[in-house]
């Protein structure tokens, strides 16, 4: 039987005074952290962070917390590069031990040689040295299905926009966009041995970074990634440390044993970043850049730390995350900044290089299930033993 909805509805309205009263004390939290932005000093936040001891992930503050931004000028010519991809992972119920990932590629140029080149290319991986990676330090071999496809995917992503960003012979201003964060977080997530983890570094993720970063020195050539519907509480996290009474902070020591909502850092812990600059911000307006703090950017991104800025782009508050030579570099910022909200504009409320780019890449349960169908007749075409099982032969069959 599928989901009732009548039955679903009826349990949400129940829910709805609950819903409604967290909305107003999140509204409340949002504003009273807004006071906070506005009134503290980057440099005391930043001496209670390091000479602190804290569980949460706060950001690095360079410069005021409270800074905003107006939209830039856009250059009268430039250049949007997007990627994005999709995947059909390892499944023992397909005819054939395979994964594919789907990379699509966009690239919009604008002003007075406007064109678009929009593509996707599929890659295939069956033989055993593409569906898995060796560990250097021991006898097993990593599968490359389920979260490590992702990663992979991910990166894949990444290592096409640099190549596509490498071969370009033009020198206007150009942005290079991902979807999602630059953060690959679940690098370390997922508990890889060391010597996989340092392959995936050192062969996709460094080599890009470095390749884009070699073009912007060359030429205006900005990367950035757009994360849409932020749920992120770097900055909220910022403010638990400057609330705090304790000095220096020792989580462990004064709050360990206490209960969440009882906490004196507790006055914010119902809110995200994006409840307080969907406040703070008009749109339009950038905030200040803050910096990840995450472990995996220090011990992997060495000259590419990750910095990021929440931006109102009329319809959202989204968080663009940039390298650390983005950050610095005030003509690359604005770019970022000015065509980031040109691309929405465009797409109606998200970027639509990156719209396109999805649609270019993106793989639906019917090319998974066509494909899967192609290759069991070219399996019994060549009189090649099909594998798969009866439970996906059951769900191709309509029955009662």
């Amino acid at each position: 039987m599928s989901l009732d909805l009548v039955q679903a509805l009826a349990k949400l309205q129940e829910k709805t005074a609950h819903i409604m009263n967290r909305h107003s004390e999140g509204s409340v939290q949002a504003i009273k952290a807004i006071n906070l932005l506005s009134s503290l000093s980057h440099e005391e936040i930043m001496q209670k962070a390091q000479s602190g001891k804290f569980t949460w992930m706060a950001a690095e503050i360079h410069t005021s917390l409270a800074g905003k931004y107006t939209k830039p000028a856009k250059p009268n010519n430039y250049k949007v590069m997007a990627v994005d991809g999709s995947q059909i992972d390892v499944s023992r119920h397909a005819p054939l031990m395979y994964h594919l990932i789907n990379i699509g590629k966009v690239i919009l140029t604008y002003g007075e040689s406007s064109s678009a080149v929009l593509e996707s290319k599929p890659e295939i991986a069956v033989s055993e040295n593409e569906l898995y990676i060796e560990d250097q330090d021991s006898t097993r071999s990593v599968p490359i299905e389920g979260a490590v496809l992702g990663i992979k995917r991910s990166l894949r992503e990444l290592e096409t926009l640099s190549e596509t960003i490498a071969t370009d012979a033009d020198e206007i201003p150009t942005l290079a966009l991902l979807d999602g964060t630059l953060i690959f977080w679940t690098i370390t997530a997922n508990s890889l041995p060391t010597s996989v983890t340092d392959y995936l570094i050192n062969t996709y993720l460094i080599p890009s970074l470095d390749r884009i970063k070699e073009k912007s020195i060359k030429s205006l050539t900005s990367l950035a990634s757009y994360i849409s519907s932020p749920k992120s509480t770097d900055v909220v996290t910022t403010l638990r440390l400057a609330i705090c009474p304790y000095s220096p902070i020792n989580c462990d020591l004064h709050c360990g044993t206490l209960n969440a909502g009882t906490r004196p850092c507790d006055s914010v812990n119902r809110i995200t970043d994006q409840d307080i600059f969907s406040i703070f911000l008009d749109t339009g307006q950038r905030s200040e850049i803050f910096f990840s703090t995450s472990q995996v950017i220090q011990k992997y991104y060495l000259g590419h730390e990750i910095g990021f800025f929440y931006l109102n782009t009329g319809k959202e508050i989204a968080r663009i995350e940039i390298p650390i030579w983005v950050a610095s570099d005030h003509a690359l910022v604005d770019l970022t900044h000015s065509l980031i909200l040109d691309q929405v504009d465009k797409g109606l409320g998200y970027p639509i290089s990156l719209s396109e780019a999805h649609e270019q890449a993106v793989v639906t349960p019917q090319n998974r299930n066509a494909f899967n169908a192609i290759i069991e007749t070219m399996l019994t075409n060549q009189d090649v033993s099909i594998g798969g099982s009866q439970k996906s032969s059951s769900k191709q069959v309509r029955w009662i």
